[in-house]
């Protein structure tokens, strides 16, 4: 069983746009952040100083299959796209492609509007990527919640293609916890 609760207005309150009103009162924020265009407006109004951190970006030889969060600055070695057509009639466009640095080479699905940025001999920014074993192999995907740019300011000379991380056959392995079956 699990329950949903569902946050009503307050009672005093009829209208819906007063009841938003009342709710941003009782968090503490006033009426004129409710205008705010975008967080950093927003923390300027609040006067905080916290500052968004700058990204860790890992080299592809550190990357672990199952993990996600990753950034990464990679060389595009070949890229093959393609478009999918939904059971709606939309059609998604993919682009699977063999990506890497000097330390290594891995095989990577972008979907989206990132996959049109794709191009061969290009050295791109993932942002928010993650790792997934798919059909015993590990690749990288970037998916609705991860970032792709073009980057300019950054140089990968070579990619490593002996190093080819998607080579690797990965299994399923099943492990009884303690008192679980």
């Amino acid at each position: 069983f699990f329950f949903l609760m569902i946050r009503r207005p307050p009672r005093s309150t009829q209208s819906r746009s007063s009841a938003a009103s009342d709710v941003y009162k009782r968090q503490g924020i006033n009426a004129e952040y409710m205008g705010a265009l975008n967080l950093k407006d927003l923390r300027l109004m609040e006067g905080s100083n916290r500052t968004l951190r700058k990204p860790k970006f890992v080299k592809v030889k550190d990357l672990k299959p199952g993990v996600h969060g990753y950034n990464v600055y990679v060389k595009v070695s070949t890229a093959d796209h393609s478009e999918v057509t939904r059971q709606d009639g939309t059609k998604l466009r993919i682009c699977e492609c063999l990506i890497g640095d000097e330390t290594g080479s891995i095989k990577a699905r972008i979907v989206g509007d990132f996959a049109d940025l794709i191009k061969a001999d290009q050295v791109i920014a993932i942002r928010n990527g993650r790792s997934e074993v798919f059909k015993e192999h590990m690749r990288l995907e970037v998916d609705r919640w991860g970032k792709v740019t073009q980057e300019s300011g950054v140089t990968i000379s070579k990619i490593d293609l002996e190093n080819r991380l998607s080579d690797t056959a990965y299994e399923m392995k099943y492990v009884n916890l303690k008192g679980r079956q």
